[in-house]
């Protein structure tokens, strides 16, 4: 058992607290061994990755919630070891999307500004429509405020392709607007 595999005892953890601090201790020590050597940081990175991937597929929401938060913390990184991976992991967190769970639900809505930030390009090309209009979806419902910061987010990190935003600003500002009066 290596040093990142006690991370997974936390981040599967019954309580969302615990989950969520060992999530912040996953990036910390990521950060650490992003200065170690190419292949210790391979394997660690690569081994989460895999890791989390595979726990997605559980159907046990604390267990999901700490394998998308590692993820997370994974595309926190901006490892290069992550782009080949990148693709994978949005579907992922795509399809938790709808999930029931609330913490699992706000966990994906807190990676899609994530996703959007490792790699804009491709992320306009291929989910900002979705992602947008997911979250102008969720301004209406529950996680409100999770979804209100998501969307600026989302908005700051792909600001080079503001043409492509500019469709989703009305409904968002139709939104507030109502917020505000109510």
């Amino acid at each position: 058992i290596s040093f990142f595999d006690y991370f997974w005892f936390g981040l599967h953890d019954p309580k969302q607290p615990i989950r969520e601090i060992t999530a912040e201790l996953l990036r910390y020590s990521l950060k650490m061994i992003a200065r170690r050597e190419n292949t210790m940081r391979t394997r660690c990175v690569m081994k989460i990755y895999e890791t989390a991937v595979a726990n997605i597929q559980n159907v046990k929401e604390d267990i999901l919630h700490g394998s998308l938060l590692a993820l997370g913390e994974l595309l926190e990184t901006k490892s290069e070891l992550m782009l080949d991976k990148y693709r994978e992991i949005a579907e992922l967190v795509l399809k938790n999307k709808d999930h029931k769970d609330k913490l699992v639900k706000r966990a994906v809505i807190t990676l899609l500004p994530r996703l959007a930030d490792f790699e804009p390009e491709f992320f306009v090309h291929n989910y900002l429509a979705a992602t947008m209009n997911y979250l102008v979806d969720c301004l209406k419902k529950d996680e409100r405020a999770t979804a209100f910061l998501a969307f600026g987010d989302t908005v700051l990190a792909v600001q080079d392709h503001s043409q492509r935003v500019l469709q989703f600003l009305e409904p968002f500002f139709n939104i507030v607007r109502l917020s505000l009066q109510a």
